[in-house]
């Protein structure tokens, strides 16, 4: 090898390291220029400190009350119109069956006694006078004797009178039941009267009849 060949290899070599080094000077700079972000790592506690940095929260259950309360009862009542009888007691008065109801018997006797006791008395046309004035007399005075006689034979009943009127009358035809389950208010129309409390029986508000009546509950579906 010439010395111009060893000069020319010196002088590549030397160029390389050179252009080496300026290359990681300005390498070195950018790493740790002013305006570069510089990234954070967040630490992830692990352990007994995980535990304690996030505990976690329970997740609420609900559960449904196993009975409903009755708020109030209200009857349904129904008007109507209905015969009813009406009796009393009634007094009535009663004769005797005559057989001269128009008294002519008592009349014509006395009549014939009062004429006969005018006749006794004046002369000539007085006695004639007499005579007509006692019969009327007299037949007056018959008649209210047999008519007296007759009224004595009367007699009085007590009799049952009835008679039948028209009058309003209600009727219970059934319940408007208000009551609570779960938060939440209804009604509901019954024909009995339940208990104030509703007890819940496979997924089902039973509202059994007031002391222990014999009807068959009704029941609805909860959430219904």
């Amino acid at each position: 090898m010439n010395k111009s060949m060893m000069m020319a290899t010196a002088g590549g070599a030397l160029a390389s390291a050179a252009v080496f080094s300026l290359g990681s000077w300005f390498g070195g700079q950018q790493a740790v220029a002013p305006d570069a972000a510089t990234p954070v790592v967040a630490s992830v506690p692990t352990g007994t400190d995980a535990a304690q940095a996030a505990p976690v929260a329970p997740i609420p259950v609900h559960v449904a009350p196993t009975f409903a309360e009755v708020l109030e009862v209200v009857p349904v009542r129904k008007s109507y119109s209905a015969p009813r009888e009406v009796c009393e007691q009634v007094t009535k008065v009663h004769e005797v069956p005559q057989q001269d109801p128009d008294r002519v018997a008592g009349k014509l006797l006395g009549a014939v006694i009062g004429g006969v006791v005018g006749h006794q008395f004046g002369g000539g046309r007085g006695k004639d006078a007499a005579t007509a004035g006692g019969a009327i007399l007299g037949g007056m005075i018959g008649d209210k004797v047999q008519r007296d006689r007759q009224q004595a034979k009367r007699y009085t009943t007590t009799e049952n009178h009835c008679y039948s009127i028209n009058e309003t009358q209600e009727k219970i035809i059934g319940y408007d039941v208000s009551y609570r389950y779960d938060g939440r208010e209804e009604v509901i129309r019954l024909r009995y009267q339940p208990e104030t409390r509703v007890p819940v029986r496979d997924a089902r508000l039973v509202f059994e009849p007031w002391g222990g009546a014999a009807i068959t509950p009704v029941t609805v579906p909860v959430g219904s």
